[in-house]
C-alpha cells in the first residue's frame, strides 16, 4: 500500500531529523494516532523543520508551494503525510 511506504519513508526522515535512528519505534508509536504534533510531541524546532522540508522534497521528489509552508500543514504528521500523497507526481 502506498500510504505505508510513505509512512515508513516519512518516519525515517523524522527520525533522522531528531536523531533517534536507534529507536524508530518511538516515532512509530507517537504517530500511530496520526495526530502527532512534530513540534510539541517530537520536539522539532524551526531549524529542524526546515531541514525536514528539504529532505522531504528530495525524498519524495516534490516542492512545497510557498502558500503551503505554514504550520497548519507542517506541524501535524497526518497533514504532512496527506500533503505528500496529494503532491506526488
Amino acid at each position: 500500500m502506498i500510504t505505508n511506504n510513505i509512512d515508513d519513508r516519512l518516519q525515517h526522515l523524522i527520525c533522522n531529523a531528531i536523531r533517534i535512528n536507534q529507536n524508530r519505534n518511538v516515532v512509530s508509536e507517537l504517530v500511530v494516532d496520526q495526530g502527532c504534533d512534530l513540534l510539541d510531541d517530537l520536539g522539532l524546532d524551526s531549524l529542524l523543520m526546515v531541514q525536514l522540508i528539504v529532505e522531504i522534497e528530495s525524498e519524495f521528489d516534490l516542492e512545497f508551494d510557498l502558500a503551503d509552508l505554514n504550520m497548519d500543514v507542517l506541524r501535524k504528521y497526518h497533514k504532512l503525510r496527506d500533503y505528500i500523497i496529494s503532491h506526488q507526481g
